[in-house]
């Protein structure tokens, strides 16, 4: 427990997210503002990749790990919370696989790590578990709002990467999902379907997949082949996406985000962003952007900078009803289309900002991750 819990408030509506800006092991994690508050919430990882070996010597004490970690916004919040798996409790403790209960009071925070039995360092924390699954619950207080986060997840070619997000509760979940791939190469992008209902029948791109429940993980592999992704469930899931790219011939750069629903009204009319870093010659730090928009507004965008100038013209095609195409064929994801563009000529550094928009005469929604 500690007092890492930071509070933003603002007079007119913003967009926050919070930034790992290393030279690696980068990772941004969109705030969700009052969607992110809430009473239940089941937490997703990703769980194909472990975390690096590189820092598994004896001489290395404190190690990459993974947890989820709770923020509380009322003093004597009680929270109950089930783990499929022991935690590890500092400084040498660990809780078995069970639910047990923790108080926090308002900016105070928890971290929850899985453990493993180690006997040579600090943190007696697992490499290659996850708690994806695990059940959060305010029996008594306020909201609480919950990121996951995965320091230092290995990919199949050794590079290492943050993989995080904050994630919503239990009550703004939806039965469809579209999932729009990124720039990983083969097939190292999977989307990760967590269960919050026994018996939920899961569908990826019209095909069952099975039944899972209540805290289950079901991973699903995408395609490299296929540009989007669609998930339907008879029950409301969470959708976690590992994505990112591969810079030259073999640096793979992982991220992760949690997915909206389309089942319901989702998304937002304007979103404004920052780029941190300019591409090299040889890829790392491109910048893509995603957009997910209701069929018929695909046509409608603008983008300013900083300064209130137009800078639409930075992404060719935005604007284009050809750069969109159908989600998919049947209800609802007919109701929605999706694009990928290369963003490279948006100006990147700490004190530049963009604002994509929606024009005002269209009431659909844009969505991007």
């Amino acid at each position: 427990k500690n007092n890492k819990g930071i509070f933003i408030k603002s007079r007119a509506p913003i967009t926050a997210y919070y930034e790992i800006s290393s030279v690696a092991n980068m990772e941004l994690l969109a705030l969700k503002g009052k969607n992110a508050l809430g009473k239940e919430f089941y937490v997703p990882f990703q769980t194909t990749y472990p975390t690096t070996t590189q820092y598994t010597t004896s001489n290395h004490q404190y190690r990459p790990y993974s947890s989820f970690d709770i923020v509380a916004t009322e003093d004597n919040t009680e929270i109950q919370i089930t783990v499929p798996q022991a935690v590890f409790v500092y400084p040498g403790q660990n809780l078995s696989a069970s639910t047990f209960t923790i108080w926090l009071n308002k900016g105070e925070t928890a971290i929850i790590p899985p453990y493993a039995n180690l006997t040579d360092i600090l943190y007696k924390v697992s490499r290659t578990n996850r708690l994806s699954g695990a059940n959060v619950k305010v029996i008594s207080g306020g909201n609480i709002a919950i990121i996951t986060r995965d320091d230092m997840v290995m990919a199949p070619s050794s590079n290492v990467d943050f993989v995080g997000d904050q994630i919503v509760p239990i009550d703004l979940l939806g039965l469809d999902y579209a999932v729009v791939r990124g720039r990983l190469t083969s097939s190292q992008e999977y989307a990760y379907v967590i269960g919050t209902v026994a018996s939920t029948a899961v569908t990826v791109n019209g095909v069952s997949v099975g039944t899972i429940n209540a805290g289950t993980t079901l991973p699903v592999q995408i395609p490299s082949t296929k540009p989007i992704t669609t998930i339907h469930a008879d029950k409301p899931i969470y959708v976690y996406h590992l994505s990112g790219f591969t810079a030259g011939t073999s640096s793979t750069q992982f991220a992760g985000a949690i997915i909206p629903t389309i089942s319901v009204c989702t998304g937002s009319s304007q979103v404004a962003f920052n780029r941190t870093k300019a591409s090299t010659s040889v890829g790392y730090y491109d910048f893509y952007l995603n957009i997910l928009v209701r069929d018929g507004a695909e046509t409608s965008f603008s983008i300013t900078d900083k300064n209130g100038n137009d800078a639409t013209s930075l992404i060719p095609g935005l604007n284009t009803s050809s750069s969109y195409t159908l989600v998919g064929s049947t209800d609802p994801f007919n109701k929605w289309r999706y694009a990928s563009f290369n963003a490279n000529s948006i100006v990147s550094g700490a004190d530049e900002a963009y604002l994509i928009k929606r024009s005002e005469e269209h009431t659909s929604e844009l969505q991007s991750h």
